[in-house]
């Protein structure tokens, strides 16, 4: 949702180039990023160190759902285990395919 705001507030990105592959505007995208960060000394062989990734600005948000997904993954799987380990009630075995 807040990717969705800031993309439609902020995001002043110029219009693709017609005829463009849409794998090239992704990659473009990601070359931008790079060059934005500062990173690309470093990735490009000038034996630079990295930047400080924690002042770039969209890294708030990127980690917050990076953590956010982490965590309901990893409830995801210990709730699999709480069913089939301690309630006992075959939950993976009705999950695998064929049963």
């Amino acid at each position: 949702m807040c990717r969705i705001g800031w993309w439609w507030l902020f995001d002043r990105k110029p219009p693709p180039v017609k005829g463009a592959a849409l794998w090239q505007e992704w990659l473009a995208r990601g070359v931008g990023m790079i060059a934005l960060s500062g990173a690309a000394q470093s990735i490009f062989g000038a034996g630079m160190e990295l930047p400080d990734f924690h002042l770039y600005p969209p890294r708030l948000p990127h980690g917050l759902g990076a953590n956010l997904l982490l965590g309901l993954l990893f409830t995801h799987v210990g709730a699999a285990l709480f069913h089939q380990f301690i309630r006992s009630d075959g939950l993976l075995s009705r999950m695998w395919y064929g049963r």
